[in-house]
């Protein structure tokens, strides 16, 4: 990441996975531990600033141990110890109250008046001897201006969804009530530019995920959340296989692509059962933090996807493999299309239709120049590629 040398960065990062996070309980300022998932999110976090991100001078961390840990987890790959996590209790999640660590359903019997006004006003509401979301994202903003004072360099802060969320959204001007619509996943980030004295941080790039949490354990997750049938799962897998036999096709020059294109095309159909399911997915993505996958997915059935760069999109790459991929099963352009025509009940629908034929056949073109001369190998993908009319 280039660095302006009048602008320095702080990382807001969210704690891993804790131990309740499957229970609906609520849980605020009770200490609730990290799972081995957990701490592998957190040290995939680290991992991805010390490839991608500034360099850290600092680290700090709310008094929760969640927080704690995921701090000196993810500060490993970047050359700090356990002891540099600085603690800052002004960090700490909401209080709830009366209602801490309770399940909702309890919560709900405890003052169900109560209860309908937090559903009615998520973040004015303040939980019984507790605070609001408001308040703690106030109290979040002043503990951070106050490490913005004292320190210098760029600043990892480790802390908890419900106060970077309600921050943040104060931070843009969004209604308060509206917080959850600020994605922030297990070991996600919010990277934030300081210009320093009286300047207000800008967020420069909102709640995100390494793409390497895609991992299987981490698509299993997705797939249970979502409810994606299980021939929908194994039609992205036989996508994915598609995608890659395609990357290595095109050859050295398309290698650092190659998981991105995978990951994007094991998730593509990840909301298939909706309607516009391009888009409810591409949308689901980008909430859960992977900012990066979601733009390709959104683009894998648009006949107005791009195919004027110069180099092969992974976009276009994941459009051209789900052409040819017909349920698990591979199968020429021309004879997948003709298959879906026999679907098309307006004219409407086999304008559209007849477009992404169009655009399918520029994108396999456009492979076809990429591949050249070159010797191709003895793959069914390759041969459906390359020697289909």
């Amino acid at each position: 990441m280039t660095q302006d040398t009048r602008t320095r960065y702080i990382i807001l990062m969210r704690h891993g996975e804790r131990t309740c996070s499957h229970e609906k309980r609520l849980v605020g300022i009770v200490e609730d531990p990290l799972t081995p998932r957990g701490i592998q999110q957190a040290y995939m976090s680290g991992e991805w600033l010390k490839k991608h991100g500034p360099h850290i001078d600092e680290v700090f961390a709310s008094p929760l141990q969640r927080c704690i840990d995921t701090a000196a987890y993810a500060a490993e790959p970047l050359g700090f110890a356990r002891a540099d996590v600085q603690v800052v209790d002004g960090l700490h999640e909401i209080d709830l109250g009366r209602w801490e660590n309770m399940l909702l359903t309890e919560a709900q019997a405890d003052d169900p008046e109560a209860y309908a006004a937090w559903q009615a006003h998520l973040g004015r509401f303040v939980f019984p001897d507790g605070e609001s979301f408001e308040q703690s994202g106030i109290r979040f903003g002043k503990a951070l201006g106050q490490i913005r004072a004292e320190h210098a360099g760029n600043l990892l802060v480790v802390a908890h969804a419900g106060v970077i969320r309600s921050y943040i959204t104060q931070l843009r001007g969004i209604d308060i009530d509206r917080m959850m619509e600020e994605g922030l996943n297990y070991a996600g980030m919010v990277i934030l530019t300081d210009r320093g004295g009286n300047t207000t941080p800008q967020v420069e790039r909102r709640g995100f995920v390494p793409e390497e949490q895609m991992d299987e354990e981490g698509l299993a997750v997705l797939y249970r959340k979502y409810g994606t049938p299980e021939q929908v799962i194994r039609h992205m897998q036989k996508t994915a296989q598609t995608a890659d036999s395609i990357v290595s096709l095109l050859g050295s020059g398309y290698e650092g692509i190659r998981q991105q294109v995978t990951r994007a095309a094991l998730v593509h159909d990840l909301c298939r059962t909706k309607p516009d399911h391009e888009a409810a997915t591409a949308a689901a993505l980008e909430h859960e933090g992977f900012d990066t996958i979601a733009p390709i997915v959104r683009l894998h059935n648009d006949p107005a996807i791009d195919t004027t760069q110069d180099k092969i999109t992974p976009a276009e790459i994941l459009y051209f493999a789900d052409k040819i991929t017909d349920g698990e099963e591979l199968c020429p352009l021309r004879e997948r299309f003709a298959k879906s025509r026999e679907k098309c009940t307006s004219e409407e629908a086999l304008v559209q239709h007849t477009r992404r034929l169009e655009r399918a056949l520029e994108i396999r073109a456009r492979i076809r120049a990429a591949v050249g001369t070159k010797e191709i190998p003895d793959d069914p993908v390759c041969q459906i590629v390359m020697q289909e009319s």
